[in-house]
């Protein structure tokens, strides 16, 4: 995200545009004032996984859950549960408890050799 926010003040700079510190990181107007429609990002997802030969059953809410998933070894349930947006903490539950620990030690080990 650094990188795309870099990139966005560079261009900004470029077209004597100044950006301002909660400039959205994603928008279609000159100086990322308004957040984009909600409904182009499936739009997009979906047209980048036809393009790039991505399984359909990878969806863009796939990656919230890759996120609440790898968020459990990180942050405690509640910090989780502010993060993702939840209004119980008992969701922080619903993508990992059914992961067995000797499963996520697997997970880990693999983590590892991928570096």
């Amino acid at each position: 995200m650094a990188k795309l926010r870099d990139s966005q003040l560079e261009l900004g700079t470029r077209c004597d545009l100044e950006l301002s510190a909660d400039a959205f990181l994603f928008s279609f107007d000159p100086g990322c004032t308004t957040p984009p429609y909600p409904d182009i990002f499936p739009k997009n997802f979906a047209k980048f996984r036809t393009d790039y030969a991505i399984p359909k059953d990878i969806h863009l809410h796939s990656f919230r859950h890759f996120a609440a998933t790898f968020l459990d070894a990180l942050v405690s349930e509640r910090q989780k549960q502010a993060r993702m947006g939840w209004s119980i903490t008992h969701m922080s539950r619903h993508y990992t408890d059914v992961v067995s620990d000797e499963d996520k030690r697997a997970a880990e080990a693999i983590g590892e050799i991928l570096g």
